[in-house]
């Protein structure tokens, strides 16, 4: 399988554990049809290692992603996240590993407030971070940004409400 269409899955909800998990050979995910998705478990395209794009202009009602999300996408270069309006946590490994991930804008992101361990762990290509929606970010796991080589800068102004980096 080389491309998903998720257009006709209106009423999906909530999704399990190890969902599309391990598709190495999946390079495009249409998710404008999960309107009504809120909340995915652990490993959510975890190992999807061929993936570059990823729409994901219908996830408008999420609100939480387990561990391992979107880890290890090496293929990945970029993610528009300015439909995830309502996320307000994420856990473990979040970007992890996306060594071809180039900028990451989160101003849409707002409501988070939460990012487990490892969030943008090894993204060596990264260079650019828009931190300016982060507004309510609090608290972001262990390894945050470990790696990140070719980041020059950070504006951390935003991160107003950021009371704890990892757990020591």
């Amino acid at each position: 399988m080389t491309a998903l269409d998720c257009t006709g899955l209106t009423q999906l909800t909530t999704v399990g554990r190890r969902w599309l998990a391990g598709c190495a050979s999946l390079t495009a995910l249409d998710c404008t049809g999960l309107t009504q998705l809120t909340w995915v478990g652990d490993c959510w395209l975890d190992r999807c290692t061929s993936l570059t794009a990823l729409d994901c202009t219908g996830l408008t009602q999420l609100t939480r992603v387990g561990d391992y999300w979107l880890a290890g996408r090496t293929s990945l270069t970029a993610l528009d996240c300015t439909w995830l309006t309502q996320l307000t946590g994420v856990g473990d490994h979040w970007l992890d590993g996306c060594t071809s991930l180039t900028a990451l804008d989160c101003t849409w992101l707002t409501p988070l407030t939460a990012v487990g361990d490892d969030w943008l762990d090894g993204c060596t290509s990264l260079t650019e971070l828009d931190c300016t929606g982060l507004t309510q970010l609090a608290a972001v796991g262990d390894d945050w940004l470990d790696g990140c080589t070719s980041l020059t800068a950070l504006d951390c102004t935003w991160l107003t409400q950021l009371t704890a980096v990892g757990d020591d």
